[in-house]
């Protein structure tokens, strides 16, 4: 800037050739100082302890599975009972859009004549939501499977799927559940209710973790819910019985690293979190014991399965706990 003015009063005769090239100088010296004199100062500075907690959150969000949420898909269809998976979907999505933007999506499909019933169940379901960035969509198809995840192809990043129905035979969910988290494009939450209640708040959630990534996501989930809330996250591994010595320490030095590693997660975010390993011959049976000693609201479960079967299959341990969990379960299925 002092450059171009030097320059114009140079051409108006109003600055010398001596002050134009003093101009020039300091300019040059001033941005080549500014730089190093910056981090020098700023190196000097110590960030208090507000800032540093903030700097802590900061780091701890970055990459997290919910800072990667930008777009949800809510199919829903006409139901009679639910109405505490429409609560739980509702927090899921406030706690989603607490920290960014995030737009959601509720669709269902219709055929021709059932457009306009569709359309009044959309609006109800709005209203209950009452969500900002909240769009209804009717979608005209005979094949609501095939519907859904060609909606969920455009660029969505997490589908969210209430489990009204247990499945029948060897099924897990009804054939529309199985069949959208088997061949969804993006991550799935697959939302199962327990007993009715007037309203829904997770005080208490409890994250079984075997280390992995996909029980990490759910964590990251788990402590997004719980934001703001002031309940406890349970973090928690179970270890089977094995014979005494050195083997059976290093399995608890591993454990507890992996429930602590949690914790630490947690508490940089602000969240009060229970560390906990137990012992157990039946971890699902341990865990169901867990929720239902804790008064647990919730348990998210962190999976990652990829359709290699007819079936939905999480595995005989994650569908035990569905089974016998006494509270609304959480699966997020992460491909």
């Amino acid at each position: 800037m002092e450059i171009i003015v030097a320059t114009i009063g140079l051409s108006l005769g109003i600055l010398s050739r001596d002050v134009f090239s003093m101009i020039v100088i300091m300019a040059i010296a001033t941005s080549v100082l500014a730089p190093p004199a910056l981090r020098w100062v700023l190196g000097h500075v110590k960030p208090d302890a507000e800032e540093n907690e903030r700097l802590e959150r900061e780091a701890a969000v970055a990459g997290s599975f919910p800072s990667t949420i930008r777009r949800v898909l809510l199919p829903v269809r006409p139901r009679q009972d639910g109405g505490e998976i429409l609560e739980i979907e509702r927090h899921v999505l406030e706690r989603l859009a607490s920290e960014h933007d995030v737009t959601a999506t509720l669709l269902t499909v219709a055929t021709a004549a059932e457009r306009e019933s569709a359309e009044q169940m959309l609006g109800g379901t709005r209203e209950r939501l009452a969500l900002p960035n909240l769009t209804t969509k009717v979608v005209e198809a005979d094949a609501p499977g095939e519907a859904v995840l060609a909606e969920a192809q455009k660029h969505y990043d997490l589908v969210i799927l209430g489990a009204t129905q247990r499945g029948a035979g060897e099924r897990l969910f009804s054939p529309l559940v199985d069949e959208l988290v088997r061949y969804s494009p993006c991550a799935t939450l697959v939302v199962q209710g327990g007993a009715e209640r007037a309203s829904w708040k997770p005080r208490r959630i409890l994250v079984p973790t075997n280390g992995g990534s996909a029980s990490r996501r759910a964590a990251e989930l788990a402590f997004a819910l719980m934001e703001g809330v002031g309940g406890r996250v349970t973090v928690l591994h179970v270890l089977r019985p094995t014979v005494r010595g050195v083997r059976t320490w290093r399995a608890r030095e591993t454990a507890s690293e992996i429930v602590e590693d949690l914790r630490t997660l947690g508490d940089a975010l602000g969240i009060r979190v229970a560390a906990e390993v137990r012992v157990g011959h039946a971890p699902e049976q341990v865990i169901v014991e867990e929720a239902r000693a804790g008064r647990t609201d919730v348990v998210v479960l962190g999976t990652d399965l990829r359709p290699g079967s007819s079936r939905l299959h999480f595995g005989p341990r994650v569908e035990r706990i569905l089974e016998g969990a006494p509270c609304p379960v959480m699966v997020l299925n992460v491909p």
